[in-house]
C-alpha cells in the first residue's frame, strides 16, 4: 500500500512514499532480513548489485551501494543506524538521491510484524522534474524493492 500521508501533497512531502504491510514472520526475522545489508546483493542481487561496506561502529555503518531503480540505477554512499528489533533507518549521504531517508519500523503483532516505511525521496537534481513528473513510478520502483524484502520474510 502506497499512500501519501495527510492528504494532498504539499511542497514539504511531495517525495514522501509510505508503504505498509503485514509478514508472518517474526519481528525479529523480518528486522534481520531488512537490516542485513551486507548481504543485499546476495539476497536481491537484481535489485542491489553492488554493496561495499566502509565503516561500521556499534549499530552504525556505512556502505556504498549500486541500486537498480526503475530504468536507472542509483550510486549511493548510504548510512544505516540500525535499533534492534523495532527500527533500521538508511540516510543516503552521498551520491545519486543524497538527502534521501528511510525509515523502517518493525511492528510485532500476534500473527507476524507489520512492516511500517517512510521514504523521503530526494532525487538527483538532474532528474528532479522528470521524477517529480512520473512521481508514481517512483512510488512503483521503490514498492518493487520493497516487495521483494517482504518476500524473503514468508
Amino acid at each position: 500500500m502506497i499512500c501519501i500521508p495527510d492528504g494532498e501533497p504539499s511542497k514539504t512531502n511531495l517525495s514522501i512514499i509510505h508503504i505498509e504491510q503485514n509478514v508472518t514472520a517474526s519481528r525479529t526475522k523480518t528486522f534481520d532480513i531488512f537490516s542485513n545489508y551486507e548481504n543485499y546483493s546476495q539476497i536481491l542481487p537484481s535489485v542491489f548489485t553492488s554493496v561495499r561496506i566502509r565503516s561500521v561502529r556499534n549499530n552504525t555503518a556505512v556502505s556504498e551501494e549500486h541500486i537498480e531503480f526503475g530504468n536507472s540505477e542509483l550510486v549511493v554512499m548510504a548510512k544505516h543506524v540500525l535499533t534492534p528489533p523495532v527500527l533500521h533507518e538508511v540516510f543516503f549521504i552521498g551520491g545519486s538521491a543524497k538527502g534521501t531517508s528511510i525509515k523502517q519500523q518493525f511492528l510485532e503483532l500476534d500473527n507476524g510484524t507489520k512492516v511500517i516505511i517512510d521514504i523521503d525521496y530526494k532525487p538527483d537534481k538532474t532528474k528532479l522534474l522528470s521524477s517529480l513528473i512520473g512521481k508514481s513510478k517512483n512510488d512503483d520502483n521503490f514498492q518493487k524493492i520493497f516487495n521483494a524484502f517482504f518476500d524473503c520474510c514468508k
